[in-house]
């Protein structure tokens, strides 16, 4: 298993600043051929294409060589995706070039890499080209980690980059994997907007609350578009005031994002879950234009950082956690199975004209996944008799909040 540890580091900033610069053209160049050869032909340049043309390049002989070829497996890899993306979404976007004169990430394989726990140093090699051209005598540069790695393991990859004019390291280590709980017990999330996640296993249900996340997205969305205005006015695309709104936006986001994974898998922990069947929400973005307020909501949510966040954690706690479609869940009733299109009364609450069934849209939803996977036909709501548990985010933690006792309530 591979985790990745993000640490602040310390060396000649003005070294790391032209590798960055170095790998920055050289992404731009690679990107430069391939769209000349697929305007001329239509056909792409691959990783081995790159390597071939571009090995007595300029900046690919400021790089070390894995570095050179780690930036065109990047843009290799762009590429691919892109390809596949565009087979579902026509709109998706072509790689793109990086800004001028910026500076880009330095990815660092570990076979250039040498630990030294003790003092706690990376050293990097620097190309023959790169020290010729500056002058420098070491072979290596020093990077000084100025915290200790929250993952220990084998250092498998390093990526240095720039934030806030801040040399930073991104280390990916392997640990030993952890023992799988060994309980038969499975519980299935299902996500959403309004609701973001609602976990669901027999006997207990568990409903986290989107409302507060989605104020605080709502209204950094409207001061940056009010920033934008100013600065349009002013002939400007940048400022410090959009950097910080930006910045501010993503780390509140993120941290609502990992407390609610953590959250979630501490409620797993507890009740014992050895399964977690997470509804597949792939292509949720895809032909949804709703009214101006829900469409916002839609695709500003992180689903993709909220799955890779559940992922990682439950296999540290040795949780499975597997991916159930969720086709067909949100318009069938979890009591007698019928499927309908529209069975919600008002907004939240599913309503059974079959069975007469009252129960909140979402965990009816978490019931239909887990009784998909589990392949089971008979009703599982009887389970639904132990009160619901909801959890408020009041922009540090998840707080727990009982709705009324045997009631099944359009939270």
């Amino acid at each position: 298993m591979r985790l990745t540890n993000q640490v602040r580091i310390e060396t000649d900033e003005e070294i790391l600043d032209k590798l960055g610069y170095a790998t920055n053209k050289l992404w731009n160049t690679a990107n430069y051929l391939t769209r000349q050869k697929y305007e001329k032909d239509k056909t792409f340049l691959w990783y081995f294409d790159y390597c071939k043309q571009l090995k007595n390049n300029f900046w690919y002989k400021q790089l070390p060589s894995q570095t050179a070829q780690a930036i065109l497996q990047k843009l290799d890899g762009s590429y691919r995706s892109w390809l596949k993306l565009r087979k579902s979404n026509e709109k998706a976007h072509i790689p793109g070039f990086r800004k001028k004169n910026s500076i880009f990430i330095i990815p660092v394989k570990y076979q250039q890499l040498q630990y030294i726990k003790e003092d706690s140093l990376l050293r990097m090699p620097l190309s023959k080209r790169f020290r010729e051209e500056n002058k420098i005598q070491n072979k290596f540069l020093f990077l000084k980690l100025l915290f200790p790695l929250k993952w220990n393991g084998k250092i498998k990859y390093v990526e240095l980059f720039k934030r806030n004019n801040k040399w930073l390291a991104s280390i990916t280590v392997e640990i030993t994997e952890p023992k799988r709980t060994e309980s038969s017990k499975s519980m299935s999330i299902d996500l959403g907007i309004k609701n973001l996640a609602t976990c669901f296993t027999p006997g207990k249900s568990i409903i986290y609350k989107g409302s507060e996340v989605l104020a605080v997205q709502r209204y950094f969305n409207k001061e940056i578009a009010k920033t934008d205005k100013t600065l349009s006015t002013q002939e400007k695309d940048r400022s410090k005031k959009l950097t910080i709104l930006h910045s501010k936006k993503k780390k509140q986001t993120k941290h609502a994002i990992h407390s609610l994974s953590k959250s979630i898998i501490a409620f797993a922990k507890e009740n014992n879950i050895g399964k977690i069947l997470l509804g597949d929400i792939r292509n949720i973005r895809k032909d949804k234009h709703f009214n101006k307020n829900s469409s916002q909501k839609l695709h500003s949510w992180l689903f993709g950082q909220l799955t890779q966040q559940l992922e990682y954690k439950a296999e540290l706690a040795g949780i499975q956690i597997l991916k159930v479609s969720e086709r067909g869940t949100s318009r069938t009733c979890s009591g007698c199975g019928i499927i309908r299109k529209a069975n919600r009364k008002y907004r939240g609450l599913y309503v059974c004209n079959n069975c007469n069934l009252k129960i909140n849209a979402d965990i009816n939803g978490a019931i239909n996944i887990y009784k998909m996977y589990q392949g089971i036909n008979e009703p599982v709501v009887a389970a639904m008799a132990q009160p619901v548990v909801v959890q408020l985010w009041n922009k540090h933690n998840w707080m727990r909040q009982n709705s009324s006792k045997g009631r099944n309530l359009a939270l």
